[in-house]
Parts: structure tokens; sequence; C-alpha cells
């Protein structure tokens, strides 16, 4: 489904740079196999991942520069970044009963894809599956994000002084730092 390989893409890049990871490739930019973030046809058509990408890249900016994360309920991942306007939160729930979050200002909740809505002070964002970029984000929140910088993250296992991470497919999958999510568990990202 393309829409998820958006969706996985943005979440991909996301926990790469929230990690300080500054070089994210994509593997084979245009290919026939739905891998690709363009088509392989004569046109070169472009697949929601492609939109995906350019709206992040428009978002976050060329130059990286990662705040740290946030676990204000601890049913969602947020990862703070200095964007190009100000502070951004990238987040989505971390299972499939979704989550809230209540900003004490109003933000601006993009989807991947760009489109946008104002969420007043006060108001819950309902958070899903899907990743959403959130402006407009308290110099509180920002701040505490920052605390977090260079501390594990609260979920799962802690691999921040692992040298290297991988994932062996096969009969019997081998992770190690790298966890393969096709269960919905909410547990796996």
């Amino acid at each position: 489904d393309e829409a998820k390989q958006a969706e996985a893409l943005v979440k991909a890049y996301t926990l790469c740079f929230a990690q300080g990871i500054e070089g994210v490739y994509w593997f084979e930019g245009r290919g026939p196999y739905k891998m690709g973030i363009i088509r392989s046809d004569a046109a070169w058509t472009k697949r929601p991942a492609y939109t995906a990408l350019k709206v992040m890249s428009g978002i976050l900016g060329a130059k990286l520069n990662r705040s740290g994360w946030l676990n204000p309920t601890g049913e969602s991942y947020c990862f703070a970044f200095n964007g190009v306007k100000g502070p951004v939160v990238i987040a989505w729930a971390a299972s499939s009963k979704g989550d809230k979050l209540k900003f004490i200002t109003p933000v601006q909740v993009i989807d991947i894809f760009g489109k946008s809505a104002e969420v007043p002070a006060g108001e819950n964002v309902q958070l899903n599956r899907k990743p959403v970029y959130i402006t407009g984000v308290p110099k509180e929140m920002a701040a505490e994000a920052e605390k977090n910088k260079d501390k594990p993250f609260p979920w799962l296992k802690d691999f921040s002084k692992t040298e290297s991470v991988f994932c062996l497919m096969g009969a019997a999958n081998v992770e190690s730092g790298l966890n393969i999510n096709e269960h919905g568990d909410g547990k796996t990202v």
C-alpha cells in the first residue's frame, strides 16, 4: 500500500534523525517493485512517499536540528526538531488505541502530505498510527524535549551504546536494534 510506504518513510527518517543520524537514504529512488518513491513508468510519476519526503524536507529544512523527544502521555512517540519556522514535533500514537495531546497554545497539525489544520489552545490533538507534524509548540515543551535530547528513549530496549543495528530477515528473523512491525502491536515502530 503506497500510503503505508509514505508513513513508513516519515517514521524511519524521524527515528533516525531523532537519534542524531545525519544521512538517511531511501533504497531505490525509482523502481518497479513499489519500493521506489518514483514509479518506473514512462512519466516518472511520484508515489505518495515522494510527497511525504518533500513535505518533511519543507518543514524540517535542509540542515536538520534535532531538539529531543517527549513522552507526555506514554501512549505516543513525539520527536522535537527546530524546523524552518521554529519548533516542530513529529508525533504518532504508539498503538491503534490512539492518543490525545493537549497544548497550552494554538498549534498547527500538518499531515504527511501537507494538509494542515489549526487546533485551538486547550483542545486535543488526536493521534493515530500515522505521523503528523505539530508546529506552534509551546516554549516549555520545546525546552522539555531539549533536556531529553541525549537520553535514550523511554520505550523498548536501550540501544544507545550500540555500534551498529541490524535485522536479518529469514524463516526466523534476527533483530538487534531494529524491530519488524507487521503485527500492529504498538510496541514496535
